[in-house]
């Protein structure tokens, strides 16, 4: 038997690692819904009904979401209130540094949960109350 010539050896290799690729699932964010929206379609079903919808924070901030493929979060689609942007959802999200600061104050309530008195920053809230029709 003849040995492997180098040259065959590293198209092979070459080809292996070519063929190796990292996968990700796909997610898609979106920040055109407005709190109404969010609410009534997005979280609550059919025979529910929603009143007193309020929404505090950056637009960019709130969104929906959608996960094409396995995304790890136990949910294929949903709402994003972030602290920062939600485009920053789609990844990847491997720096430390990412995000934004939206300039607009904590929420009251989790102020005073605060044992230093500080308070936060960027807070998103969306309220609503609900009745089962």
């Amino acid at each position: 038997m003849k040995p492997l010539r180098p040259q065959i050896i590293l198209l092979c290799l070459a080809l292996l690692f070519l063929g190796v690729r990292s996968g990700y699932a796909q997610l898609t964010v979106s920040t055109t819904p407005t709190p109404t929206s969010l609410v009534q379609t997005t979280l609550l079903g059919a025979g529910v009904n929603a009143s007193n919808i309020t929404f505090s924070g950056s637009t960019i901030a709130r969104g929906t979401f959608n996960c094409i493929g396995p995304c790890n979060v136990g949910l294929s689609s949903g709402v994003l209130l972030t602290s920062g942007s939600v485009a920053s959802a789609i990844g990847p999200n491997n720096s430390t540094g990412a995000g934004a600061s939206n300039g607009v104050s904590g929420d009251p309530d989790l102020n005073a949960l605060n044992p230093t008195g500080g308070g936060g920053f960027d807070a998103s809230v969306l309220e609503f109350d609900f009745t089962v029709a």
